[in-house]
C-alpha cells in the first residue's frame, strides 16, 4: 500500500523543522503533533473538536489551534496554513487480522 509521506519543512517565527507529512486528499483538516506547536513556540488557542476517522467512531479531543507555513522540501516556496489543529495523539483502529483466504483472494 502506497502512503502519500513526504518531508517538508515548517516555519514559525524564524524558526523552522523538517518533518514528514502524511497528504490525505480526504481529510478535512490540517492536523499536526502538539510537539510541534511546542517546539516551535507558537502560539496557540485551546479547543475541543470531534475527529473522525474511516472506520471509527468519532471522538473528543482537546487540542489547539493556531497557524504555520509550510514547504515540500523539494521546493522551499512555503504556504501559509491559517488553522492547524494538534493533538496528543490520534485515535487509530487496528486493521482485522488477515486470514490465509483474504491473502489468496488479494493475489487473484
Amino acid at each position: 500500500m502506497y502512503f502519500n509521506i513526504v518531508p517538508v519543512g515548517v516555519r514559525f517565527d524564524g524558526r523552522e523543522l523538517l518533518v514528514s507529512a502524511f497528504l490525505d486528499q480526504g481529510s478535512s483538516a490540517t492536523l499536526c503533533d502538539q510537539r510541534l506547536l511546542e517546539v516551535l513556540n507558537v502560539p496557540s488557542e485551546d479547543i475541543f473538536f470531534g475527529l473522525t476517522t474511516v472506520g471509527c467512531a468519532t471522538q473528543k479531543m482537546n487540542g489547539k489551534k493556531a497557524s504555520l507555513s509550510v514547504a515540500p522540501v523539494a521546493d522551499g516556496t512555503f504556504i501559509g496554513l491559517p488553522n492547524i489543529t494538534s493533538a496528543n495523539a490520534l485515535p487509530m483502529c487496528r486493521n482485522p487480522k488477515l486470514s490465509p483466504q483474504d491473502l489468496d483472494d488479494g493475489l487473484t
